[in-house]
């Protein structure tokens, strides 16, 4: 059993996504090449990989996400929403009996999203999502014909 001074005796360290990316990728790339192991070629990095960035003073933001297991036919939905300063204000996890495409299960988590920072009166707010398709057809205002399409029409329409 580990006590709690052994835990505060160990130093802290934040490490950042955009700080330890990039170096894994170039220690793999360098082990590879050192070990003659050609591998496969490492996926590339989005240039801009930024730590969260809260929304302007007063208002929350409302990050969602998606997550889908094929095996079991289910989609699971994150959300969080947090103040101006990083404070987590309310959170909410939900599984879905369901199969949907990951399109489809973006846009309904920030559809459900956007239904979980109304109740909470948690006003006014900026939504944030990973899936800049699905952000992209809520900012045009475009419905495709399609499963896609009815959840952007109601996220445009309710909110």
């Amino acid at each position: 059993m580990v006590s709690d001074t052994m835990i505060q005796d160990i130093p802290m360290t934040t490490f950042f996504l955009c700080d330890t990316l990039p170096w894994a990728v170039n220690f793999l790339e360098e082990y590879r090449q050192a070990n003659g192991k050609p591998g496969n070629p490492v996926a590339s990095i989005p240039s801009v990989l930024c730590p969260w960035c809260p929304p302007a003073v007063g208002t929350f933001k409302v990050n969602t996400d998606a997550a889908i297991d094929v095996v079991s036919n289910k989609v699971g939905i994150g959300i969080i929403i947090q103040d101006f300063l990083g404070s987590v204000m309310a959170s909410s996890v939900q599984m879905i009996a369901a199969s949907y495409s990951p399109q489809l299960a973006e846009a309904f988590a920030i559809f459900r999203g956007l239904h979980f920072v109304e109740e909470c009166g948690l006003l006014p707010y900026a939504i944030e999502s990973d899936v800049q398709v699905v952000i992209n057809l809520i900012s045009d205002g475009c419905f495709p014909c399609s499963d896609v399409g009815l959840i952007i029409k109601d996220i445009c329409l309710c909110f």
